[in-house]
């Protein structure tokens, strides 16, 4: 805390003030990850890819919650990151989990929805974005919005 500058440690504790319930998640992140994204990325896809693999698919019910739950998970880890980047990246990666149970879901609306509306924000996104980026993803983008019927 002595090395960092008043001016660092103002935007930590104002940041500390609007997250209360995940004070400690949040710090983590800021002493382990904050400006170290690649890091940051691995973890939280790690993360979402383990209670991903925790699912439940025998009924689609255990499937939407868990699907909610890890969606509410990369949400507040793109909180966190204050990135448009890190948000494009992660909400890509949730989307290509959902693939993988494509035939599960595929005649349930409420997965569906979640899916629909998460590749909604991955192209509002991308129109800020600079060209090369938004070619880039927009590929990877195409290739999960063929996955679906």
């Amino acid at each position: 805390m002595h090395q960092k500058d008043p001016e660092e440690l103002k935007s930590i504790i104002q940041d500390l003030c609007r997250y209360k319930q995940e004070n400690k998640e949040l710090v983590s992140y800021i002493l382990l990850y904050r400006g170290l994204d690649e890091s940051f990325l691995k973890n939280a896809k790690d993360e979402m890819t383990k209670l991903y693999n925790e699912v439940n698919a025998s009924q689609l019910y255990f499937y939407k919650k868990t699907i909610r739950k890890i969606a509410r998970l990369a949400r507040k880890y793109i909180r966190f990151a204050h990135s448009p980047l890190i948000e494009i990246e992660l909400l890509i990666f949730f989307c290509s989990l959902i693939i993988q149970h494509l035939s599960l879901w595929a005649s349930s609306k409420v997965v569906r929805n979640i899916y629909e509306g998460q590749l909604k924000k991955i192209r509002q996104l991308l129109e800020k974005q600079h060209e090369d980026l938004q070619f880039d993803y927009r590929r990877e983008l195409e290739k999960l919005s063929l996955e679906i019927p």
